[in-house]
């Protein structure tokens, strides 16, 4: 083995010197410089540091010990940290073909690709978090969208920590898509991510996620979601919205056994049954998006009672649903399951609120 191809440690890191050129700068900023270069008829990107300071060079081989454990399709590979290329030593990472967010919602991508994007977005986020990183510069300059399948490519770990204070004065963030904590030099958690997370998603989706991102973005992280895969949860029960604006009519007694009564096929059934999860959904949606706002156990209880009674306007219609009764008693049984299940989250959420003061 040729002493270019030598591996050799470096911390919990590893060394790989090898061969690249025609080098082209593709960016850069106070800390490092980021290049293509060209290997075995390849492209790759080297990151290294903006100049020969141990305190640049230390911050690039700690995005490099981070990002190298890490493996997912929505996430930029890190492979080696090399130290014999045309540009320095740098850490060596994929090529991404492909346009950064901000450019690419440009385009007017259609909701589809929207959903989607955000669905990858979470997917890569709550991979980081399970691994125990805090990406703590999620903004649309450190996502692209690859031009091969317009798929979601998270980059730029250089400021992935737990210290804030750390982070703001040794290394600086994004006010614009930093979390109050983060900004505040105070400690900070995931949910510091979720804080981020809240800001593009309504830059991607608009109004379509209108009450997730608030959530995300309420000033007190207690009041966020707790992770992102609750924020996956969430926009899961918000997938058959527009069959709930469409059967809006379905919301009185005299149209409702009309129309059902009259459904033959497997898929109208599939859609009934839809229809009563969507207005389940949809009601304890608004009701906890008001608890948001309600301090105070007691309170919080009775916005619980008021929404209690709205639900024969969903069961009552359901007794009569269909002339098969194995369907009408199916139908119902299903109901019960999920209003049972929406009852049981809520009250443990309204209990965790204080009494009011006396």
């Amino acid at each position: 083995m040729s002493r270019n191809s030598e591996l050799k440690p470096m911390g919990t890191a590893i060394i790989y010197d090898g061969g690249y050129s025609d080098p082209i700068l593709l960016k850069e900023n106070a800390v490092c410089k980021l290049y293509r270069v060209s290997k075995a008829g390849k492209y790759f990107v080297i990151k290294r540091a903006a100049d020969n300071s141990g305190r640049n060079i230390s911050l690039i081989r700690r995005e490099y010990e981070i990002g190298v454990n890490l493996s997912h399709p929505h996430i930029a590979n890190i492979f080696t940290y090399e130290t014999n290329t045309p540009v320095g030593e740098g850490i060596v990472m994929e090529y991404i073909d492909g346009t950064l967010l901000n450019d690419f919602l440009t385009t007017n991508p259609s909701a589809q690709t929207r959903k989607r994007i955000v669905s990858q977005l979470l997917d890569a986020v709550r991979y980081l978090h399970i691994k125990g990183v805090v990406h703590n510069d999620l903004k649309p300059e450190n996502i692209l969208i690859s031009n091969n399948g317009e798929n979601v490519k998270l980059i730029d770990f250089g400021l992935s920590d737990t210290d804030a204070f750390y982070l703001n004065k040794t290394l600086g963030c994004t006010p614009a898509y930093a979390s109050p904590e983060l900004l505040a030099q105070s400690d900070i958690d995931i949910r510091s991510d979720i804080y981020s997370l809240g800001l593009l998603i309504k830059e991607i989706c608009g109004k379509r996620y209108r009450h997730i991102a608030e959530k995300c973005c309420k000033e007190n992280r207690n009041h966020r979601y707790e992770n992102v895969e609750a924020i996956q949860k969430r926009i899961s029960l918000l997938k058959y919205l527009n069959i709930a604006i469409a059967l809006t009519i379905m919301a009185t007694a005299i149209f409702i056994p009309t129309i059902i009564g009259n459904i033959k096929t497997q898929r109208e059934n599939e859609l009934l049954y839809e229809s009563v999860e969507t207005r389940l959904d949809s009601l304890y949606i608004s009701l906890e998006n008001k608890l948001d706002t309600i301090p105070y156990r007691d309170a919080a209880f009775q916005e619980l009672n008021n929404t209690l009674e709205q639900l024969p306007s969903i069961w009552q219609p359901l007794l009569n649903a269909s002339e098969d009764k194995e369907v009408a008693n199916s139908l119902m049984l299903h109901y019960t399951t999920l209003q049972n299940r929406h009852y049981e989250r809520l009250v443990k959420l309204i209990e965790a609120k204080p009494l009011p003061p006396i």
